[in-house]
């Protein structure tokens, strides 16, 4: 691929993480919706594995560059930055982009929300640069913003 575009990936089925403790309650996606989530996915015996929870992998190196998206009250937000670290650290070009103000699923709000259409036209601008739009997508090593 040449390049992955990850909106408030899943990359762990660890549910005590800051996010979760601070966004688990209340909003669109909430802990026991995740828990809910992974009960019908995945066997517990099984949320460890690198395939379910990328964030335990041994060896990320040769991922594809990416473009990883969270949202500031969502509580996939820190599994998310963690992974874009732990891809970063392995030689991933990563743009790390989290929105503020907003919860999981704001991309859904383009035509209500500044900030999901802001969010829209990066990933819309990355992929036609990866697939040869322009002079190709080339993410810095490691930005936020």
């Amino acid at each position: 691929p040449a390049l992955q575009v990850l909106a408030y990936p899943v990359a762990a089925a660890d549910l005590d993480t800051p996010s979760y403790r601070a966004f688990g309650t209340g909003l669109p996606l909430t802990g026991r919706d995740m828990e809910w989530f992974f009960d019908h996915y995945v066997p517990a015996k099984d949320r460890e594995s690198a395939d379910v929870a990328p964030l335990r992998a041994d060896d990320l190196e040769g991922m594809p560059p990416a473009l990883v998206i969270t949202a500031e009250h969502d509580v996939l937000c820190s599994e998310g930055e963690a992974y874009a670290g732990l891809l970063a650290a392995a030689g991933t070009k990563v743009d790390l982009r989290r929105y503020p103000g907003v919860a999981h699923g704001f991309l859904r709000l383009h035509n209500h929300l500044d900030v999901a259409r802001e969010a829209i036209l990066d990933v819309s601008t990355a992929v036609t640069a990866a697939v040869g739009g322009s002079a190709g997508y080339d993410p810095p090593r490691w930005r936020t913003t």
